[in-house]
C-alpha cells in the first residue's frame, strides 16, 4: 500500500516565509509546453524546445493588510516606479510529503526572475463574504524548476 501524507508546507518570496490566507493559498502554473512536437508525412517527427515552458505564474492568497500584503505592495510600488531598476523576486514552494513510515520527501518548486504581473483586485460585500479579507497576488517568474528530494 502506498501512502502520501502532506502538511506544514512553506511558501517563500525573497527569503521571506509568507503568512497566507485560506483555501488554495498558493498555486504555481506552467501554462506553456516545454517542447513542441509536430508529426509530418511518413511519421517524421519534429521536436523543438520551447523556452517559454520554463515560465511560471504564482498566485498567492494573502490576508489583506497583513505584513506580507504590505511587503508585496511595496514591491509593486517599486516595480511601477522604475521597472528597469527593479530587483526581481525569487521564490520557493516546499511541499512536505510523508510515506506513513516517518520518511519525509520535500517537493520543491524554485522560482527565479519574478515580477508582479497584475494589480490585485478588491471587493466590498455586506453579506459577510470573507473573500474581501484576502488579497490575491499574481507573480510571473522567468524560470521555475521542480526538485524532488
Amino acid at each position: 500500500m502506498n501512502l502520501t501524507l502532506t502538511g506544514k508546507d512553506t511558501i517563500i518570496i525573497d527569503g521571506r516565509t509568507l503568512d497566507l490566507g485560506d483555501g488554495d493559498v498558493a498555486q504555481v502554473a506552467f501554462s506553456n509546453n516545454l517542447v513542441e512536437v509536430t508529426v509530418g508525412k511518413n511519421a517524421n517527427a519534429l521536436f523543438s524546445e520551447n523556452a517559454t515552458g520554463n515560465m511560471a505564474v504564482l498566485t498567492l492568497r494573502v490576508p489583506r493588510g497583513n505584513a506580507d500584503d504590505k511587503y508585496l505592495n511595496s514591491k509593486l510600488a517599486a516595480q511601477r516606479k522604475d521597472l528597469p531598476g527593479f530587483v526581481v523576486m525569487s521564490g520557493a514552494i516546499k511541499k512536505r510529503l510523508g510515506d506513513g513510515d516517518g520518511n519525509i520527501l520535500v517537493d520543491t518548486y524554485t522560482l527565479q526572475g519574478g515580477v508582479i504581473q497584475k494589480m490585485p483586485d478588491v471587493k466590498e460585500n455586506v453579506a459577510g463574504d470573507t473573500e474581501q479579507a484576502i488579497t490575491v497576488w499574481t507573480l510571473a517568474f522567468a524560470n521555475g524548476e521542480r526538485v524532488l528530494g
